[in-house]
């Protein structure tokens, strides 16, 4: 298990600026301009997951070697073996949770914790839809989200980057 840096795509074109260098594939990235679509695609303004499976389905890929899938984890309509077909056949090294569950203290964490959205449970679900067919990427917000995901997934096939550190 390891920390590093990653870069957001929004295509799965080679690019010579990243050759080597790991990547998270957000094609949601491209329904928002500017500096802000990275931040963009962090909130509920589409369906992330959806906008994945349609690009995949219209034949993006295959993905560069160190490219994972980023998939909000916790979506109630996410049919997992439809999009682990399409992962599996663009040739993903794994998957990321990205974009993660906001970091909210106070009042927002207990309405998320109430609505059954917690980074453990997101740690969980992505442990359990990688099983032994994809490695997982960690996205994490803070120190106390790193010792858990550190936890949760001990013994699995996991990295962690800081969510800071996705460019």
């Amino acid at each position: 298990m390891s920390e590093f840096a990653v870069n957001l795509v929004a295509d799965l074109e080679p690019r010579t600026d990243i050759v080597g260098q790991v990547s998270v594939y957000v094609p949601s990235l491209e329904l928002f301009s500017g500096p802000f679509a990275r931040d963009a695609v962090t909130f509920p303004l589409c369906n992330g997951n959806q906008v994945t499976i349609d690009q995949l389905k219209s034949g993006a890929g295959p993905a560069p070697k160190n490219c994972y899938c980023g998939i909000f984890v916790l979506d109630p309509f996410l049919n997992w073996g439809k999009l682990a077909e399409l992962l599996h056949a663009a040739k993903f090294k794994g998957i990321c949770n990205f974009p993660p569950l906001p970091d909210f203290d106070g009042e927002e964490e207990r309405a998320l914790f109430a609505s059954e959205y917690s980074f453990e449970k997101e740690m969980t679900q992505i442990k359990n839809y990688a099983g032994d067919a994809f490695e997982m990427l960690i996205s994490y917000s803070n120190d106390e989200q790193h010792k858990s995901a550190r936890e949760l997934l001990a013994g699995s096939n996991g990295r962690f980057c800081h969510v800071d550190s996705i460019r």
